[in-house]
């Protein structure tokens, strides 16, 4: 075999093979940096959320507070993803009436339920 022959071989094998395990080694990377949060900004914020309701022309007012948790994510580790997110905890705002009705603010809540309980 000639020795053209041969590095015609082994370029075509090499380069290849070499793409793959580079294009491996990225998405390693890029796994590892997404699921350990390398690089990532959080920026925690607490709001007041407050609301109200009005039952037989009297006023009453609740208030409840949630957490929003401000995240940017570094441009090299999204590939379909928004590099900004904000993501929040919270619990229900709970505002209770003198006829023994209550007024629940929900965040996230899929579905509404009305009745006494």
């Amino acid at each position: 075999m000639s020795r053209v022959v041969k590095y015609v071989i082994l370029i075509v094998v090499a380069v290849p093979v070499a793409v793959i395990v580079a294009a491996f080694l990225r998405l390693g990377t890029i796994w590892t940096a997404y699921n350990y949060k390398l690089g990532w900004i959080e920026v925690p914020v607490r709001y007041r959320l407050t609301f109200g309701v009005e039952v037989g022309g009297v006023a009453y007012t609740g208030s409840t507070v949630v957490q929003v948790t401000y995240q940017q994510i570094p441009h090299w580790q999204t590939n379909p993803e928004p590099g900004i997110a904000a993501l929040y905890k919270g619990q229900a705002g709970l505002l209770k009436l003198p006829d023994g009705k209550m007024v629940c603010l929900m965040p996230r809540a899929g579905n509404v339920v009305i009745g006494k309980r």
